[in-house]
């Protein structure tokens, strides 16, 4: 019973707000507030009314009940959309449509709220979004962890940016197979590598008459020096003590070739280590003193040209 009576407080409550509300409407709509007509706020659509009124007998007599909206939209002039409503409209919500169509009030602070949120969409446009360095940064990786997950939370809800580094990363894929071959052709275009290899026999019999008497004023010249042959050049090595340094050892190269030898440098690598550097002079002639014995790696290298000599023991 306790429930009930609760329940029914309720009710009355609620029909004593809604005759309030809508008290003021009375007049206007040509009926006295004495009126035996009762007003909902919100009745359900049975039959004569869109605004949701209904027809319902009382007392042996047809009476009507009006909802407030059937009283503002039978009476345009009588009360007008709030802003959130009026928003409402701009984002396509008809319900007041016939009002603003015959109120110029309505209409004006229509246009006034229409610029107003015009000038809000173009400051804070975006405003949360990422700034398009960071986003090329983000599709580059170059971003730290956890900020390139933020990023990428952001992504998952953000359409734009979204857009953005999709296109972004497409033009990426379009110039990696032109950076790769470009890349690719300069190499093959400016460094031509070529590997040495040993040539067997006495030396003397690999080089032309001319040049063969070419390491005979090299100082402690071998008979039976190493003869290496890398394409059109070949690069005659021999090893000997160091007689300024016991226990050490030098190196004397002579190389042989259409390119002008001046224009090479030697180096010398032990593994990953550099060791030394000469300059090949005018008559092809290099050396390296002090080098201690173990495997070395030779490289003559030339702006357009490298030649590699693997493993020299001494």
């Amino acid at each position: 019973s306790a429930a009930l009576f609760m329940m029914l407080m309720h009710w009355v409550s609620n029909r004593v707000k809604s005759i309030s509300d809508t008290r003021a409407c009375l007049p206007a709509y040509g009926m006295s507030t004495a009126s035996k007509r009762t007003f909902l706020p919100d009745c359900v659509a049975i039959s004569g009314c869109k605004a949701g009124c209904v027809i319902i007998p009382e007392k042996g007599v047809t009476e009507r009940l009006f909802s407030r909206r059937h009283i503002i939209m039978n009476n345009p002039s009588l009360t007008h959309p709030t802003d959130a409503e009026l928003l409402a409209y701009l984002d396509d919500d008809a319900q007041w449509i016939d009002h603003i169509r015959h109120c110029a009030d309505c209409q004006t602070h229509l246009q006034e709220l229409r610029s107003k949120e015009t000038m809000l969409t173009a400051q804070f446009y975006r405003v949360q979004c990422p700034a398009p360095l960071e986003l090329g940064e983000y599709a580059l990786h170059l971003l730290s962890r956890p900020r390139q997950a933020e990023i990428k939370q952001h992504l998952a809800s953000c359409p734009h940016c979204n857009t953005e580094v999709s296109q972004l990363q497409d033009y990426l894929k379009l110039l990696a197979p032109v950076n790769q071959k470009t890349g690719l052709q300069t190499t093959a275009e400016r460094v031509r590598v070529l590997v040495a290899r040993l040539l067997s026999g006495p030396s003397d019999a690999l080089l032309p008459p001319a040049l063969q008497p070419a390491m005979a004023g090299v100082r402690g010249a071998s008979t039976a020096p190493h003869v290496f042959e890398a394409g059109d050049f070949r690069i005659i090595i021999e090893t000997q003590g160091d007689v300024t340094q016991p226990g050490a050892y030098s190196l004397l190269g002579l190389l042989i070739g259409e390119t002008p030898p001046e224009n090479f440098e030697v180096q010398l690598w032990q593994k990953e280590t550099f060791v030394a550097k000469d300059k090949v002079d005018a008559f092809g002639n290099f050396n390296f003193d002090g080098l201690q014995s173990g495997a070395y790696d030779l490289k003559l290298l030339h702006s357009e040209l490298e030649i590699r000599i693997n493993t020299l023991e001494l």
